[in-house]
């Protein structure tokens, strides 16, 4: 495991293009971590409601939800899966899944250790301890326990580095990569739920949308 520099922060106003680079990284892969979590959290939801009561409207909200999904996930079966499924194709160890996603941000973070403020490290920590205990308990967590345990420190993360470099070059690039993604994220997710779309599924497509990205 890496370890984080102990010198100060004072070389965090020298941004190289190396720094600026894996700013830029770590920042897009932990948008598209935070995208995929929100997704989940909001697949699950719908699929415990179509447990519960059967609808066909929320059959055909998940077709769309796996599109969406698919966007990120690949690997996953074209028949709905099961939240079970889902958890396991996002804990494993291929490319594009979450962790292979936190695992490349957390290794942009560390290679541009100077940058980051104390506060910013312990959340760091906070969430490669989160993802070594979810890899190793795969078939205990459940999926909401998964989608909020990691969350919760991702969005202190970004409260935590905005603060700490909002007035420096590090936080520009910072910003760049996640909004970026978070822009290519949402176009995705639209093209795919339009691909969905059948007569009179308008407003259901918009509340699928609104979901996947935390608006509702």
């Amino acid at each position: 495991r890496l370890r984080r520099a102990t010198h100060g922060a004072h070389a965090a106003t020298e941004l190289t293009s190396r720094a600026a680079e894996n700013l830029f990284w770590a920042a897009s892969y932990l948008q598209r971590s935070e995208s995929l979590l929100r997704a989940a959290n909001a697949y699950q939801s719908r699929y415990d409601t179509w447990l519960d009561y059967g609808l066909e409207q929320d059959r055909r909200a998940l077709a769309q939800w796996l599109a969406v999904l698919q966007g990120y996930l690949p690997e996953l079966p074209h028949a709905v899966p099961a939240p079970d499924t889902l958890r396991r194709t996002m804990l494993a160890n291929q490319v594009g899944s979450l962790a292979w996603n936190l695992h490349r941000a957390i290794e942009c973070v560390y290679t541009v250790r100077d940058f980051w403020s104390l506060d910013s490290w312990r959340i760091i920590e906070e969430l490669e301890e989160l993802l070594t205990y979810a890899e190793r308990n795969v078939e205990v967590v459940g999926l909401d326990q998964l989608v909020h345990r990691l969350l919760t420190p991702m969005l202190a993360f970004w409260a935590a580095s905005q603060e700490g470099l909002a007035l420096m070059q590090g936080g520009l690039w910072l910003q760049l990569g996640r909004r970026l993604e978070r822009v290519q994220n949402m176009v995705t997710a639209i093209a795919a739920v339009c691909r969905q779309l059948g007569d009179g599924e308008e407003t259901l497509a918009l509340e699928t949308l609104l979901l996947s990205h935390g608006c509702m």
